[in-house]
């Protein structure tokens, strides 16, 4: 901004401006519609100033993908490309979108070309290769490029944790997730908590809430509440007063945080959570809907917030609802695999129902080629 201030034709200042307002939104800062619509004027004002200039087509694309239009997305960074062709952000950013539109060859092209042009950026190996390859259930090109991530850096939390989610779905058992969970200094809370969690480690799960500072864990996905977090242990636990109490403190705190934000759609997931828990079924089932019926159609971000959706619904007791939400993921593109549904906590209000049992047969499905 003070550049801009300083002058008005810099072009390529209002380019990385749209991208910082874009940013914002997508990671979570700053969820009002405000924050977007500050994002096209930059890149408006860039492409007005200088219509050829390659950033500022790149930052037009980033519009489009914040937008949730990705095929106007690609179009524009397929210009900017045009200008840069060894820019290894805008290669990686046509292999995000390629993801979102399920176009499964060309992401894997772009990640391949992206760690090509920038072999040390271990972002590109956690997300664009990594976490792309464990949406489409290949388990061992994951952890390969897991791998290479947390050599470039090893106190990389999200990597870790990833791998060791890829060993669950690959060979079915949780120690290397327990392994990488220790091991990486930048895991959070909610990292940690989940691992107690799926081992019912429930006394040492009350412990990482108690060890952490601040009133929840929030990402640019979900905000979870620590008294969501203390609901579930003293549910475990069989602490039926003391459940009810952090259930309807995590309320407030949702409730509240909702009615000051009300474009953040991140709170649908702790919400659906708190009504299942207090047996409030229809709200628990009308949170999960907010949480992944906008994202259908979204190869990406759609089965991500689906399998959330779907343990509202198995903790919500919705059998019927669960099981139709999880049958695509087991069968198509998505974070969740019939081993993890085994371990999670959130599935055993349904766990011995024999449709559920069914789901967790092992499935012959390959992804992805």
């Amino acid at each position: 901004e003070e550049a801009i201030e300083l002058d008005p034709s810099f072009a390529l200042a209002f380019s990385q401006l749209s991208f910082l307002h874009g940013r914002t939104y997508r990671f979570g800062y700053d969820r009002r519609p405000e924050r977007i619509e500050a994002q096209r004027t930059a890149a408006d004002s860039a492409l007005a100033l200088q219509p050829d200039l390659p950033q500022a087509h790149f930052a037009a694309g980033y519009v489009h993908y914040v937008e949730g239009d990705f095929e106007e997305a690609l179009d524009d960074c397929y210009i900017a490309l045009e200008g840069l062709p060894s820019d290894a952000s805008i290669v990686a950013f046509i292999g995000y979108s390629h993801r979102r539109l399920g176009n499964w060859r060309e992401l894997v092209a772009a990640y391949q070309r992206a760690v090509t042009l920038d072999p040390r950026n271990a972002s590109f190996h956690n997300d664009l290769g990594g976490n792309s390859f464990l949406l489409l259930h290949r388990y061992g090109e994951a952890i390969t490029a897991y791998d290479r991530a947390l050599q470039l850096e090893p106190d990389f939390g999200d990597a870790a944790w990833w791998k060791g989610m890829a060993y669950l779905g690959m060979e079915g058992q949780i120690d290397t997730l327990k392994a990488s969970v220790e091991a990486a200094s930048g895991m959070s809370v909610w990292s940690r908590f989940r691992l107690h969690a799926y081992e019912r480690d429930w006394q040492g799960a009350g412990h990482e809430i108690m060890n952490d500072s601040g009133p929840a864990f929030i990402d640019q996905a979900i905000l979870v509440p620590k008294s969501l977090m203390s609901a579930w242990v003293h549910q475990a636990l069989g602490e039926r007063g003391a459940a009810a109490a952090a259930y309807d403190s995590a309320r407030a705190f949702l409730e509240a945080y909702a009615a000051e934000n009300p474009e953040d759609d991140r709170v649908h997931y702790g919400l659906g959570h708190v009504y299942a828990g207090m047996g409030r079924t229809a709200e628990a089932l009308r949170s999960a809907e907010n949480l992944y019926l906008p994202w259908q159609g979204d190869f990406h971000d759609g089965p991500w917030y689906a399998g959330f959706a779907a343990e509202i619904l198995a903790s919500a007791g919705l059998v019927d609802e669960a099981i139709e939400v999880l049958r695509p993921l087991l069968e198509g593109p998505s974070f969740v695999s019939a081993d993890l549904l085994r371990i999670h906590w959130a599935f055993d209000p349904i766990r011995n129902h024999p449709r559920f049992q069914a789901l967790l047969e092992p499935s012959a499905v390959t992804l992805g080629h």
